[in-house]
Order: structure tokens, then sequence, then C-alpha cells
């Protein structure tokens, strides 16, 4: 446990309700044992994509593409790239962007994140 139980449903009280796709993801992580940042941390990080002024996001491993959605908001305001591992993960992870109407915006890297990182040019700031 790393925050008291009390606090932490203080906070997640104070955040905005959730997507019904987001709060699905919530529980299947949770089900599953995969880390994702959740609805705290995803507060937090996308209101540091926002102070910093990015302008395109390359997400090195998705896992089950939680961040990959919301990350840095509205779908149509900073282009994403995200890295998948193998194949199965990419078809999964393309329906659930799909489904919530990010798809368009997204590119889905199978392979190394490192070397997917290299082939796309531009900066990433």
């Amino acid at each position: 446990m790393i925050v008291n139980p009390d606090i932490e449903r203080y906070v997640y009280g104070l955040l905005p309700p959730r997507d019904p796709v987001l709060a699905e993801m919530e529980r299947e992580a949770e089900r599953r044992g995969i880390p994702i940042v959740g609805p705290g941390g995803r507060q937090s990080s996308a209101q540091l994509v926002r102070i910093s002024g990015a302008r395109r996001i390359f997400e090195l491993g998705s896992a089950i593409g939680y961040s990959t959605i919301w990350l840095p908001g509205p779908p149509d305001r900073i282009p994403r790239s995200t890295t998948r591992f193998q194949p199965r993960q990419r078809r999964r992870g393309a329906r659930v962007l799909r489904a919530v109407g990010v798809a368009s915006r997204i590119r889905i890297h199978v392979g190394d994140a490192l070397a997917a990182l290299a082939s796309v040019p531009g900066e990433f700031i």
C-alpha cells in the first residue's frame, strides 16, 4: 500500500466521472494484474502534458491501451503514436481505439519501442 486508502478514496471522489470504457479497462487491469496509471495518475499526467506544451506524443509501450486513449485529453488535440510488442496486442488495441473514437489520431507500432521511435521522423516535443 503506497497511499492511505482513506486519502485515495477522497482523491478519487474529486475526479470527474470516467468514460465507461476507461472504467472497464481499470477493472480489467486490476483483474489481470496489469499496471496502469489509474484515474489519479491519469489526471496528473494529462496536466503535465498540457503544461509542457507537447505537440506530439510517442508512448513507449501501451499494455492494454489505457493511457493511449486519454493522453492528453480530447483526441483531436495531439497526434499520438504507441507501441505494442505483439501483433495480437495491436489488433486488440485497435479495436479499443476504434470503440472510443480515437483510432484515426493514433498510429500503433508493433515491435521494439525504441526501434519504432527511431523510425518515426520529426521531434516529439
